[in-house]
């Protein structure tokens, strides 16, 4: 485990703040997210083509990396890394709306079926693989439920449509405070559902 002595050794200054989001420094979350989710935003919408999916699964992204910060590994540049995490949902995405189409035809094409079962099963993840990206999307999705809707709505608005505290409290009605009180205490819940069992 990477200790506060060695994290100066890491040159990457994006990856120094993923160790420290794994040691418990959200602030270092809040900049990560702050450089990079316009950049995320851009390669989802390249690769989707279009951007009407595009808000879910930068959020996506953004709580895969969350969620990987107890695993993390410095072994390559932070922003590869988070690109691959990106390809992979985008690409996931893609797939899942393509067996959408494929499943609507094979309705009225059954002798299609079988194609489109074999283009689905070469087209994932190995079964232990998805079954860990399974799991690990129903825990984040289970903590995400956990939250009220006042806090759902300010975590979105202010982590993954990057809203500041003032237009996310117009939006939703309040004030600037509340929505930052909102936000404290989402991340509070998030970070102790999440957190791994001794």
């Amino acid at each position: 485990m990477i200790t506060q002595t060695n994290i100066s050794v890491i040159k990457d200054p994006d990856a120094r703040l993923m160790v420290r989001v794994g040691q418990g420094d959200f602030a270092a979350f809040d900049e990560l997210m702050s450089r990079y989710q316009k950049r995320v935003h851009g390669l989802v919408i390249q690769m989707m083509g279009n951007d009407v999916e595009a808000e879910d699964l930068v959020q996506q992204v953004f709580l895969r990396v969350f969620s990987a910060r107890n695993t993390y590994v410095p072994s390559a540049q932070f922003v590869t890394w988070l690109f691959k995490i990106t390809r992979n949902v985008a690409l996931t995405a893609r797939h899942s709306r393509a067996r959408r189409k494929n499943s609507s035809w094979s309705q009225q094409h059954p002798l299609s079926k079988d194609r489109a079962q074999h283009d689905q099963v070469t087209s994932e993840a190995g079964p232990s693989e998805f079954a860990e990206r399974t799991e690990l999307l129903n825990q984040l999705h289970s903590a995400m439920n956990r939250l009220s809707e006042r806090e759902q709505n300010a975590l979105k608005l202010v982590y993954f449509e990057g809203k500041n505290a003032h237009t996310a409290a117009t939006q939703l009605g309040t004030s600037a405070i509340a929505v930052k009180s909102l936000v404290s205490r989402a991340r509070n819940k998030l970070r102790n559902t999440l957190r791994p069992s001794a």
